[in-house]
């Protein structure tokens, strides 16, 4: 017991606490950070008829990236969650990514893919916002794409995004969402969170440009593009030191 606790540098402030550690059956921990690496990665992307498993940044295969940079639904899943996102670069110094681990986690693989998500992001910049909250868990940005359009992304829950959508977006062009599409989404998102991963759904819709009605929830007119799984790396030995 304490002899144990002092090998592994653990002080005990209160000494009492130790007559109850032999009828300890469950220990709780605050998983980020502390059994995991606190880095959330892309894991596994989904989008038109194509599931891609992405590995560890330092093993990640060429055709994983040439599958990710030239598949036109892929591509576009990711440009959607970079422009529906308020990471950022910061350049100062070493740059580094400033903002939530989840959407630094789509930044840093558009990188790595390529894009220049600050010039991408700067050509496309968000005119509205609506953030997530505790009654819709989705995040909406309107963007501007050119002299005429207007672009509206939705990123968050999968499913509430899905039944906001009408359409889906495949193989570069847009469809009528059936009811057997939709069940396929569903179940992709069900296999990616059994999986473990913490998974997005990211939908659009064009808009005329200086239109500023709610036209992204109205009439389920949203076109479904695809899931992306993200998850925060173990850190190593959490396995020993758990069995321990």
């Amino acid at each position: 017991g304490q002899t144990n606790l002092r090998q592994h540098r653990i002080r005990v402030r209160r000494l009492r606490a130790l007559g109850n550690l032999a009828s300890t059956q469950v220990v709780c921990f605050d998983k980020t950070g502390t059994l995991t690496l606190n880095r959330m990665t892309v894991r596994a992307i989904s989008a038109g008829s194509r599931r891609l498993n992405i590995g560890d940044v330092s093993s990640e295969s060429r055709s994983e990236t040439g599958a990710l940079a030239t598949d036109p639904d892929l591509s576009w899943l990711i440009s959607l969650s970079t422009l529906c996102n308020e990471a950022f670069i910061d350049h100062e110094g070493e740059a580094s990514l400033e903002g939530s681990s989840t959407e630094s986690a789509l930044i840093d693989l558009a990188e790595r893919l390529g894009t220049d998500t600050t010039a991408f992001r700067g050509d496309h910049p968000i005119l509205e916002i609506s953030h997530r909250t505790d009654t819709h868990h989705y995040m909406v940005t309107v963007h501007r794409w050119d002299e005429r359009r207007e672009l509206t992304v939705i990123k968050g829950s999968p499913l509430e995004v899905l039944e906001m959508c009408g359409y889906v977006h495949k193989q570069g062009q847009v469809h009528p969402l059936g009811n057997e599409e939709r069940s396929l989404i569903e179940a992709e998102n069900f296999n990616m969170a059994g999986a473990g991963l913490r998974v997005l759904g990211a939908a659009y819709r064009w808009g005329g440009e200086g239109r500023r009605e709610r036209r992204f929830i109205e009439g389920g007119k949203m076109i479904w593009v695809g899931l992306v799984g993200l998850a925060d790396p173990i850190r190593k030995g959490v396995r020993n030191m758990i069995q321990s």
